[in-house]
């Protein structure tokens, strides 16, 4: 791996560590995921940084692989256990 690859690996970390700050902060009970999602894609465009792929996002039992649709009414609740 030569030094711009490695550069642009350390890049990407830095957007995903922003990416993963951001969704902390906006997780709230009652917000729509397709607002989460399209907020932290948002960032990443807006950090210069490219889409790789849908924003996949893990609720609950669902360990990762959840993509919200266009017009999705979903939200975030508080789990109750």
């Amino acid at each position: 791996m030569d030094s711009s690859e490695v550069k642009s690996y350390k890049e990407a970390g830095v957007v995903w560590a922003k990416a993963i700050k951001y969704a902390q902060k906006k997780a709230k009970d009652g917000l729509l995921l397709f607002d989460l999602a399209e907020g932290i894609e948002k960032l990443i465009v807006d950090e210069g940084a490219q889409i790789g792929f849908p924003v996949n996002l893990s609720i609950n039992e669902q360990a990762a692989h959840f993509t919200p649709k266009f017009n999705d009414t979903n939200t975030l609740k508080e789990r109750c256990s």
